[in-house]
């Protein structure tokens, strides 16, 4: 794991004042590679490559980075790690390669060398961000990983084309002025993040996962896709697994097994994160059977009563014997980390969850240098309970007739506050909730198609063409489109939506800024690309049975810890950013939703959002969740703008 940046260019230049600028792309993300920087730049100053590392594999010199291949012809320059480096480097020995060191950067070039680029995409597991150098044809090609785990940026001014692994190392590039993309700034109020291909800085992209990028000086940028979800998908549905309930599940278990068992490999210590979850619980079950000896497992808890869930997964860690550490997390804490996080992530992304993972994250860098995480399992296993829900709408909203449809969502969107939480208290819904569901279900009435559908539970905010002051073209901006879920049944289109963008800009986007931030790599055994290919494969009612989600992986849980332990309702590192929205964290809260403050910023309009402050404050609603994604634009915008060149 570690922080690569760097350019090419047409223009001949001295080596020196290459590697300078390289130099200095690199010392801004320092923090992503504590253990070592490296720069290096091409005799005619045409390429410069700028490497922080932080040494899992092969801690010796021999696995620096930048590194050439051993007939020269490649220099590579890279974050991640590739988990089956040991079973490829097999098959170059018996080729008669010879190897320097036992990393798996050398294993990758190697691969590369002898087999071209696509043949290493095609054999490599792993989590990756991917700058290769061609010294023969003068080409630079930049590559990132199929879920996009890690982040991989890029810009083109005139001849010269720029990469980095944050936008923190874009801004130390001369004559780079970053200026905010409004369009994208509106579209990360709808969806929590700016979904790739887009960047919150006009001019620059985020590479998006599964694609290359080929460049050669004075010719166009060619992208194209190595590995598409979408195909994948579509794939399963051609060919769905069959078998009994009990070859299926230990099937997956092999293959779970099996991922886990590649990313434990590592020459320093490691440990997992374990929030009393389905996935987490299982990652560490796993995770500690092929040890044989007991992990290090890290958890974060909330001093808030009913958000705290640190008991359950210390319950987990006492039956698996692991060494459990625990961080109680409370306002004080929030407020710590509120005065970095426009700094740690540099284009901002509306997850709560970004408080506690960066303190656990702190926690476990203390003890270990790699964790293990259970991100994923909703995403590849049907957990997520808007799944059922946006099947549900499809279903009941397509008989009815569109007058009627329309008609009820006036309704919805014309009921005052106080009455809809009367009904909420009536159907005891969670206090505040009733008026926010009742929103997303007047937008779903609206809806016009599957997409529509399932886009109406997941934005922010259901009236984002209101709120945002340059909405136009932001939609356009979410890639995904109707016609790439056609023919897909039950849950697959929507788990498709969400490793299109849920997936890789908002919550892989937050793993890996708030752990990087702590120098500690995370890895994410659940989202293997093959493991993906077989989990989408599976029946629909081993995703979800008897009205609940995962049904298969909490079979595979059940081998190993009780179901009392873990049968209760889905909770996650929840952040009870409500209660402390409307308390101590008010007082940071409100000078950046004042009507100056968002009129100088210029992204959202002053009086909806002043209307659901208001709302949020007296508890008619709770607003936390659309009102977190402006705090966290207009936190961002006050932090950039003090920078001259931000416009």
């Amino acid at each position: 794991m570690c922080g690569i940046a760097g350019f090419a260019t047409g223009r001949p230049g001295s080596p020196e004042g290459a590697e300078a600028v390289a130099d200095a792309m690199a010392r801004a993300l320092a923090h992503r590679g504590p253990d070592a920087h490296c720069v290096h730049a091409e005799p005619d100053g045409r390429l410069a490559f700028g490497h922080r590392r932080l040494a899992i594999v092969d801690l010796s010199a021999t696995g620096l980075q930048p590194m050439a291949s051993a007939d020269g012809r490649w220099l590579v320059c890279y974050n991640g790690e590739i988990y089956n480096h040991t079973a490829l480097r097999a098959a170059l020995l018996q080729e008669g390669v010879a190897f320097r060191g036992h990393s798996d950067t050398e294993v990758m070039l190697e691969w590369i060398a002898r087999w071209g680029l696509d043949a290493f995409l095609d054999a490599a597991e792993g989590m990756f961000a991917i700058a290769l150098w061609d010294r023969r044809d003068g080409r630079l090609t930049l590559v990132r990983d199929p879920f996009g785990i890690k982040p991989l940026y890029w810009t083109l001014e005139g001849d010269r084309l720029g990469f980095g692994s944050e936008l923190k190392a874009l801004r130390a590039l001369p004559g780079f002025v970053p200026r905010i993309d409004r369009a994208a700034a509106s579209a990360m109020l709808r969806f929590g993040a700016v979904p790739a291909p887009g960047c919150i800085l006009a001019g620059v992209a985020m590479l998006p996962p599964g694609h290359v990028l080929d460049w050669r000086p004075g010719e166009t940028p060619a992208l194209r896709p190595y590995w598409s979800a979408e195909a994948t998908v579509r794939a399963s549905v051609a060919a769905p697994l069959g078998g009994n309930d009990d070859t299926l599940i230990a099937l997956i278990e092999d293959e779970i097994r099996r991922s886990i068992g590649q990313e434990m490999i590592a020459d320093v210590p490691i440990g997992c994160f374990l929030s009393g979850g389905v996935d987490s619980s299982l990652v560490t079950a796993l995770m500690r059977q092929l040890a044989g000896a007991p992990i290090h497992s890290f958890t974060v808890g909330f001093d808030q009563p009913g958000y705290d869930e640190s008991t359950y997964a210390a319950a987990v860690a006492a039956h698996l014997g692991t060494t459990h550490h625990t961080i109680l997390v409370g306002p004080k804490d929030a407020a710590e980390i509120l005065s970095s996080l426009a700094t740690q992530f540099d284009e901002p992304v509306a997850d709560m969850a970004a408080i506690p993972t960066h303190l656990v994250s702190r926690l476990a860098r203390e003890t270990v240098t790699v964790a293990l995480s259970g991100d994923g399992g909703d995403e590849l296993f049907g957990g997520y309970d808007r799944y059922a829900q946006a099947e549900a709408l499809v279903a009941r909203l397509g008989g009815l007739p569109d007058k009627v449809r329309q008609a009820g969502a006036a309704v919805l969107r014309a009921a005052p506050a106080p009455l809809l939480n009367a009904a909420g208290r009536l159907l005891r819904q969670p206090p505040g909730r009733t008026g926010s569901r009742a929103r997303r279900l007047a937008q779903a009435l609206e809806a016009g198609s599957r997409l529509d559908v399932y886009r109406s539970l997941i934005e922010l905010w259901p009236d984002a063409g209101g709120l945002a002051r340059h909405a136009a073209g932001a939609p356009g901006i979410w890639t995904l489109a109707d016609a790439d879920l056609a023919g897909l049944p039950g849950m697959l289109p929507f788990q498709l939506a969400d490793a299109h963008t849920y997936l890789p800009d908002v919550l892989l986007a937050k793993m890996d800024r708030a752990s990087m931030a702590c120098g500690l790599e995370v890895r994410v055994p659940l989202l293997n690309h093959r493991l993906a290919a077989l989990a989408w494969r599976l029946p629909e009612p081993l995703k979800r049975r008897n009205g609940r989600g995962k049904w298969l992986l909490r079979q595979v849980l059940a081998r190993h810890v009780p179901d009392t332990l873990v049968d209760r309702p889905k909770q996650g590192f929840g952040v009870p950013m409500g209660i402390w929205l409307r308390g101590p964290l008010r007082d940071w809260a409100e000078p950046l939703l004042a009507a100056p403050a968002l009129e100088a910023a210029g992204f959202a309009r002053p009086d909806i959002v002043l209307s659901r402050w208001r709302s949020h404050l007296a508890g008619e609603a709770d607003w936390s969740h659309p009102l977190w994604a402006v705090l966290v634009l207009q936190d961002w915008w006050r932090h950039w703008a003090s920078t001259p060149s931000v416009t």
